[in-house]
């Protein structure tokens, strides 16, 4: 987590101060239309702690250390629509696929179906320094977004037929093979900027961003099956939790927004 933490901070350094400027003279923001679409990785907090508990006289007592189950590091593809209502000033269409293993502990393998995580949102986005002849080439093209949506988990293969997936079930949680159910809404907070221009209105870009949202694992009563255990005898429990998608992505883009 600290490596990730610290690539993450790098790169934010990188889109503030150190992109190289993509032509000699500093291209002019206008409003209009951007197209991108883009590839890279994602890393995800945990979804849901597990632990054993036992009880007795109806009193619950954990008796082990919780275990962290989430999706780690993952892959990242996504397509943006962006129409800018002013040099400074646009809206952005985004959605993301995050293909990945059941939620696992760190240092585990996946196992299972592969799941699909797709994240989506309406974000506004702000160029602080667009339309500014005399801005320098990173900070003209450098942009900051935020907005909201939802998030989306459907495990392959899965028919409906069994509500919830076996191995979440036995840790005290449920990971729904209903993506009606394994649906929430999501905010999300980044940044972005050009990178290379490639001409004919084409350009390399690189955006991070951070998705927060609660967790699509449930641990309520309305989710779990009630369950008869003997006095003492040791069973799972879970808790779910706030979770955070972090994603570093670079892409290529249509843009009709600049002029020399």
């Amino acid at each position: 987590m600290r490596a990730i933490r610290s690539t993450t901070a790098g790169v934010a350094l990188l889109l503030l101060g150190t992109i190289a400027p993509a032509r000699a003279q500093t291209p002019v923001r206008q409003a209009g239309l951007d197209l991108g679409i883009y590839a890279g990785g994602a890393w995800s907090s945990d979804w849901y702690e597990a632990r054993m508990a036992s009880s007795t006289s109806g009193v619950v007592t954990s008796t082990g250390d919780e275990t962290g189950y989430g999706l780690g590091i993952t892959s990242s593809f996504g397509a943006m629509a962006t129409y800018w209502l002013h040099p400074s000033l646009g809206v952005r269409l985004h959605g993301a696929y995050l293909p990945s293993p059941l939620p696992r502990a760190e240092g585990d393998e996946g196992n299972g179906n592969p799941v699909n995580n797709y994240l989506y949102d309406l974000d506004v986005l702000y160029r602080p320094w667009a339309g500014r002849p005399g801005a320098p080439g990173p900070l003209a093209s450098l942009y900051a977004f935020a907005g909201g949506g939802g998030l989306t988990v459907n495990i392959a293969g899965g028919d409906g037929a069994s509500r919830c997936e076996p191995a979440s079930l036995s840790r005290g949680a449920c990971l729904t093979r209903q993506p009606g159910a394994a649906s929430v809404g999501q905010g999300v907070l980044g940044i972005g900027a050009e990178l290379l221009a490639l001409g004919s209105g084409l350009g390399a870009f690189a955006e991070i961003a951070a998705h927060g949202y609660e967790s699509p694992a449930h641990t309520g009563d309305g989710f779990i099956p009630a369950t008869t255990v003997r006095p003492g005898a040791a069973f799972a429990i879970s808790d779910d939790a706030f979770a955070v998608t972090t994603r570093l992505v670079v892409g290529v883009k249509w843009s009709s927004t600049t002029q020399p």
